[in-house]
């Protein structure tokens, strides 16, 4: 083989492995990227969920803080009411006095 055949190979293989090592760089920072991408989707979407879980939580606290407040007005009326009624029995026994 001639000398200059051997060097137009050699430089042929040369810029074939520099265009080699340059594709895999591109290729590993778009691998990078992606998996950034991927994290921070993660991310939000768990802080979405943490958010939503949350508010669940602190709904059903209020729904129940509510049906506690409720009992206690309708246990309140009812005494009320029970107060009332037994103030008129006692009312009629004692012959119209208070």
């Amino acid at each position: 083989m001639k000398k200059s055949t051997i060097w137009v190979i050699a430089a042929l293989v040369g810029f074939t492995f520099a265009t080699l090592l340059f594709l895999q760089a591109k290729y590993f920072e778009e691998v990078i990227a992606m998996r950034r991408e991927q994290f921070n989707e993660s991310v939000t979407r768990s802080l979405y969920q943490a958010a939503r879980i949350l508010e669940m939580s602190e709904m059903r606290k209020s729904v129940e803080e509510s049906k506690i407040f409720n009992a206690f007005i309708i246990i309140l009326e009812i005494i009320i009411l029970c107060g009332i009624i037994i103030c008129r029995d006692t009312n009629t026994i004692s012959g119209g006095r208070i």
